[in-house]
């Protein structure tokens, strides 16, 4: 297994216990990565509620992750698959860094979220690329998308309160679970049609085998409402507004 790395912006969600079926684990990570792009959107929400992200603001874009708090390790055949599909940068900036004057703590999970790791086995890490490099449809501009939305319903319009919050944050992950359906849905057939082929060599099936069901987990899960109703109850997020507002 691979040594947690020694940071103060490590995520503790509780449930760091690996499973162990492919199943479990597929439905554990899609899980995670779903429970994390929503803290985010969450989070950057009220910043663009609050104007720590300004109204003026308009350039935000995602690129490759740039950080990760685990690694893994050759000898188990594990590597650390990121929850979020990309990094998001506003106006040229990491969020955490325009956080970082406001509130350390903040800060922190905000840059844990991005660098939030799972440790498993190397086809998990294949078919989360897969994902994101679909044309047009995939993960990666799901999660562009749904960032965008986040950011500009609190900079236009938005109301400082928990049930306008809730609103606009599942409005803004419904741009991520519409791209990750599709992309997984193009995943699925496209491992089958590689699978179909006349000639495949043994270890190539099983290869493809194994991300297949992998993906087709993923799909399964990514429409499960469960991370959006754990992240997103009143109470928190009236909490965490009251916070945003006090800087």
């Amino acid at each position: 297994m691979g040594d947690r790395q020694q940071v103060d912006w490590w995520i503790d969600y509780g449930d760091e216990s690996v499973p162990r079926s492919t199943k479990g684990r597929a439905i554990w990570h899609e899980g995670r990565r779903q429970r994390t792009i929503v803290s985010i959107l969450l989070e950057i929400h009220l910043m663009a509620l609050t104007e720590i992200i300004p109204k003026s603001c308009k350039s935000f874009k995602v690129e490759k992750a740039y950080w990760q708090d685990d690694s893994g390790s050759t000898d188990d055949d594990t590597q650390a698959a990121h929850c979020v599909p990309r990094q998001l940068v506003i106006n040229g900036k990491h969020p955490h860094d325009i956080l970082m004057r406001y509130s350390t703590e903040r800060r922190d999970f905000m840059q844990g979220f991005f660098g939030k790791t799972d440790l498993l086995p190397v086809n998990f890490n294949k078919c989360d690329s897969r994902a994101e490099r679909v044309p047009l449809v995939n993960i990666a501009e799901g999660f562009r998308k749904a960032c965008r939305a986040a950011i500009t319903s609190g900079q236009i319009g938005g109301q400082m309160t928990p049930q306008s919050v809730a609103m606009a944050v599942a409005g803004a992950y419904g741009n991520y679970t519409s791209h990750a359906s599709q992309s997984y849905t193009t995943c699925v057939q496209r491992l089958k049609l590689k699978l179909s082929r006349p000639s495949v060599k043994p270890a190539d099936k099983d290869r493809w085998k194994d991300q297949l069901a992998i993906t087709q987990f993923y799909a399964q899960e990514v429409n499960n409402r469960a991370a959006f109703v754990e992240n997103v109850r009143l109470a928190e997020v009236d909490n965490l507004l009251k916070l945003y507002k006090s800087f």
